[in-house]
């Protein structure tokens, strides 16, 4: 998901598609976009330096992951329907 925004928004910056995005789709793409960069940070830390601070709200990212991938999943049976 994460791979097929940024190469959404690289292609907008490169302006070599002729149909060009609205403004707040893109701004909808690049906060998407930060907010999936921060989550996979979560998820690349080591479990050896998880602090208290982080592991309690680990619950809390689990669900907004999970959100996300099944937001994601719901769209693509969609499009294939």
């Amino acid at each position: 998901m994460y791979h097929k925004i940024a190469r959404k928004l690289q292609q907008q910056q490169d302006d070599s598609l002729p149909q060009q995005l609205t403004p707040e789709v893109l701004e909808k793409m690049r906060t998407l976009q930060e907010i999936l960069e921060y989550h996979i940070n979560i998820l690349q830390i080591p479990k050896s330096e998880i602090h208290p601070g982080l592991k309690d709200k680990l619950p809390s990212y689990e669900r907004r992951i999970l959100i996300f991938v099944n937001s994601n999943r719901s769209i693509r049976q969609r499009g294939l329907n």
